[in-house]
């Protein structure tokens, strides 16, 4: 199972909670962006829904956390260059 989560910061530019999200185990890839309400996109992988869920309440309780908005992976494909 795959997902990406959109994540709000209660600081802009939070570094540290960028870090602690880098550490967790299912978490594949993590990007900070800026230019509209999400500050940071991170890509999930668990071998489960019930271990994507609790990636997602591990990430929700995080300190400096205000919001999740998450985007399940349906279906993947490589787009060849």
């Amino acid at each position: 199972m795959k997902e990406f989560l959109l994540i709000s910061s209660a600081r802009i530019k939070d570094y540290n909670l960028l870090e602690e999200i880098k550490k967790l185990e299912g978490v594949k890839e993590v990007y900070m962006v800026f230019g509209f309400e999400y500050d940071i996109v991170v890509k999930l992988e668990a071998d489960s829904i019930k271990a994507l869920r609790d990636l997602e309440n591990t990430l929700a309780r995080m300190k400096g956390v205000k919001n999740l908005l998450k985007f399940p992976i349906r279906m993947e494909r490589t787009v060849k260059a």
